[in-house]
């Protein structure tokens, strides 16, 4: 009636009304859509408490999966919240998902006429001289190209828990260069990274 009064009629309350229902519709679809997401996750199990996982973008321990959203905690210690239709619609790396254990890869380019040899067993002594580095399986040291100006090895290692990896990767390569300035092995200053 008070409605009527002012002139607005049963009709436009209608078309309102209307109107605010599928606006909560399609906004209620989006939460539907996480919570069978979170069912799946849950059910399925592709990711658990404590993987070490990466998905758009996003790279972390898994700290909370709820029933909408997952919580990743990044090597920032910054929480991210995730969307469970995320972890079901986009591809997933769960680099812990049956084994702790991942490679670390990093390269170094020497100057051509280094004796290839010397150069690999550096790398590996490197390698054993890290307490994150793993024996088994066993360090690699590879040549993996002759580039323009130089020759392009490759250190791989493997490390008991991914959240160790940037720390290692950077005292790995610490240890390189000490290693190579003490052995007078030269990196060439005009290669384009």
């Amino acid at each position: 009636w008070a409605l009527e009064a002012v002139g607005l009629g049963m009709e436009y309350v209608k078309w309102f009304v209307g109107a605010i229902g599928v606006g909560a519709g399609f906004g209620l679809q989006n939460i539907v859509y996480n919570v069978i997401s979170g069912l799946v996750v849950l059910v399925e199990r592709p990711i658990k408490l404590g993987d070490w996982i990466e998905v758009g973008g996003v790279t972390g321990r898994v700290e909370k999966i709820s029933i909408r959203s997952t919580t990743v905690c990044n090597a920032d210690d910054i929480e991210v919240i995730i969307p469970n239709a995320e972890l079901v619609s986009q591809k997933v790396s769960n680099w812990t998902h049956t084994n702790t254990v991942t490679r670390i890869r990093t390269g170094v380019r020497v100057a051509y006429g280094t004796d290839t040899e010397v150069m690999r067993k550096l790398l590996i002594d490197v390698a054993k001289g890290n307490a994150n580095v793993l024996a088994n399986p066993a360090p690699q040291a590879l040549l993996r190209q002759f580039g323009e100006h130089s020759l392009d090895f490759e250190l791989a290692v493997a490390v008991r828990d991914p959240a160790t990896r940037t720390n290692t990767t950077s005292e790995l390569n610490i240890a390189i260069e000490k290693a190579l300035r003490k052995a007078r092995i030269a990196i060439p200053h005009n290669v384009a990274h």
